[in-house]
């Protein structure tokens, strides 16, 4: 049979988990923010290609030229 002392740590370790299993659910304000980052960050670096882009276009029209 299964001891007072046995059952309580069992609860006790039970309610543990569960609580730290709780306190990881998902949190819409993060990943709000989150999101919000990787927008900015992947218009920043579009913005740079494009400068990019528009740097070597006219090398790359003179190589393809004397090709």
């Amino acid at each position: 049979m299964i001891g007072t002392r046995t059952l309580i740590s069992v609860v006790a370790a039970t309610v543990v988990v569960g609580m730290g299993l709780g306190a990881g659910g998902p949190r819409p304000e993060v990943e709000i923010g989150a999101r919000r980052l990787v927008i900015e960050r992947a218009d920043r670096a579009d913005q740079a290609l494009a400068g990019l882009q528009r740097a070597l276009a006219p090398a790359l029209d003179a190589a393809r030229g004397g090709a």
